[in-house]
């Protein structure tokens, strides 16, 4: 199974999904070894395709790290935590974490967008 590591000890992951938001972006950051890169790419594309059709989801990107980088940033958005949090708790999903490597490992956030004076808009 994957290694799942916080990103804030404060406030883990699994904790962050009785939030109430909306939208919400989910940004995960997976570590993988440069020996399971196709595993790990296969296991993301089923999960992707998994969670797809789940109410409140609205797309998905990954992306890698440069210069040979074992780092991968996956980027989602869904309408709110609730229907994130069921659509990640679903059999199915879980389901598709068993695929992952289990030599990788991810740290994940929830988060919500900021408002920022002449530089970006909030919710």
């Amino acid at each position: 199974m994957i290694t799942i590591n916080e990103w804030d000890a404060s406030h883990p992951f699994f904790g962050q999904m009785g939030e109430s938001c909306s939208p919400v972006t989910l940004i995960i950051q997976f570590n993988v070894p440069a020996n399971v890169e196709a595993q790990f790419l296969a296991a993301w594309r089923a999960h992707g395709l998994c969670m797809k059709p789940f109410p409140g989801y609205l797309g998905e990107q990954l992306h890698k790290g440069l210069a040979g980088s074992n780092v991968y940033l996956n980027y989602s958005t869904w309408n709110t935590v609730a229907e994130f949090a069921a659509a990640f708790g679903s059999p199915a999903s879980q389901e598709c974490v068993k695929a992952y490597p289990d030599s990788a490992s991810l740290s994940g956030q929830l988060l919500q967008k900021v408002a920022v004076a002449d530089v970006c808009k909030g919710q």
